[in-house]
């Protein structure tokens, strides 16, 4: 059972997240408990289930059974239910749907028919494959800036058409529904633009009802923070003055994640198989981590919580070695036919490489969100004016994120 949460701020209704539908049964019921604990806070849960395909339909992602009751424990707490949709498909997939208006049109229609089916409250689109598979950048190549700025514009047409529909929704019993879209992050640094400005926050802004910004994962290939401070301002100030959306409709994207890097020490060093890595590592299971090696954390500048320590690790390290070559000199090659003849020749054995056990000390850096740091993203959002923020994802965070939520002032 989790207390209600007692507030000691004005500040209501400002807290939403994405609910993925990869949980466990027992984790999704606790994290359901919490939010209830503190529905006073929430607006809205996005239920994290659903992909687009390549033919345009919506079909959930895994786990199907849970999906009406998930909803339903989200509707009870009396918040909006806005699943999002995924595109998942490979480089060039969406984008060729957006650019043809009949495969729009129809992607268009299916998304708002899934709406209507389920009587959801609206929907949200997480399409990131044009950021991270198509890679259109206005270069000055003069092909890759004309693809660039015709997809551009089917984005933006599609957006604008979907947003029309929605919030004219013609079903037999006619409400209106809410568009959100996830995008991830531009700002500006030293005066250059950065980030995607392909997702066109300007004129997305002006029709859809919810614009998330997912400020997250700065840091990936190697370790630093999650989503620094610095960063986070940067992102609200080119939002807010830069595309001129309206900050009501502005959510900021807060990771309840971290990193994890197993980083070589020592160049001079070889590293067995596996030693060097990176992991995912969520706020509640950070500390237990921490604690299991004798890390002190401490607080970093970016406003987020690290940890480090050192270890050697010995193991296998497998070195492919490539077969000789004896040339055969005056010597004809047998011929074998497919049922195999009475030579002795025998299909070649595939024999695993040989292996060496070596050492290397290890440097491990975690780099977390903790309550605290969370607490700093909302009030900077807060104090901007946004709509709220947004939480990635709901059952990685600690129940006194709440709490420290509770305390966000006006």
């Amino acid at each position: 059972m989790v207390a209600t949460l007692l507030l000691s701020s004005c500040q209501t209704h400002f807290v939403g997240g994405w609910l993925p539908w990869f949980q466990t049964s027992a984790n999704r019921a606790t994290e359901l408990s919490t939010i209830g604990a503190a529905s006073v806070l929430f607006n809205e849960v996005s239920l994290f289930w659903y992909g687009a395909r390549a033919d345009g339909t919506i079909t959930p992602n895994g786990n199907v059974a849970a999906l009406d009751p998930t909803a339903a424990a989200v509707r009870a707490q009396g918040l909006l239910v806005i699943p999002t949709v995924v595109d998942g498909n490979g480089p060039g997939v969406m984008r060729a749907i957006l650019l043809d208006p009949t495969q729009r049109a129809s992607h268009e229609d299916k998304i708002v028919a899934l709406v209507n089916s389920k009587n959801y409250d609206g929907v949200d689109l997480d399409y990131e494959t044009f950021a991270f598979g198509d890679h259109l950048s206005p270069t000055s190549d003069p092909a890759a800036k004309a693809a660039w700025a015709a997809a551009k514009a089917a984005w933006i047409a599609f957006v604008t058409e979907l947003a029309a529909k929605l919030h004219n929704n013609a079903t037999p019993n006619p409400a209106p529904k809410l568009l959100s879209v996830t995008v991830p992050a531009t700002w500006k640094l030293l005066g250059i633009t950065r980030g995607y400005p392909f997702y066109s926050q300007q004129e997305i802004g002006a029709v859809v009802d919810r614009l998330r910004l997912m400020v997250y994962d700065w840091s990936v290939g190697s370790p630093g923070p999650i989503a620094p401070m610095s960063w986070d301002n940067m992102v609200i100030d080119y939002s807010t003055k830069v595309a001129g959306v309206p900050p009501s409709k502005l959510q900021l994207g807060v990771p309840a994640y971290g990193r994890h890097w197993a980083t070589q020490l020592r160049p001079s060093e070889v590293c067995p198989d596996g030693a060097v890595r990176r992991e995912s590592l969520t706020m509640k299971a950070a500390p237990a981590l921490a604690a299991a090696h004798g890390a002190p954390i401490v607080r970093d500048v970016s406003g987020e919580l690290t940890f480090t320590w050192d270890q050697v690790v010995t193991g296998p390290r497998t070195t492919p070695i490539p077969p000789p070559i004896v040339p055969i000199v005056g010597q004809p090659a047998p011929m074998v036919d497919a049922a195999g003849d009475s030579s002795g020749l025998q299909p070649a054995q595939r024999l695993a490489p040989p292996s060496t056990f070596v050492t290397c000390t290890v440097r491990h850096i975690a780099f977390y969100p903790d309550a605290a740091s969370v607490k700093q993203r909302a009030d900077a959002a807060m104090l901007a004016g946004w709509h709220g923020i947004f939480i990635w994802a709901l059952g990685y965070e600690t129940t006194d994120t709440y709490q420290q939520l509770a305390n966000v002032g006006p």
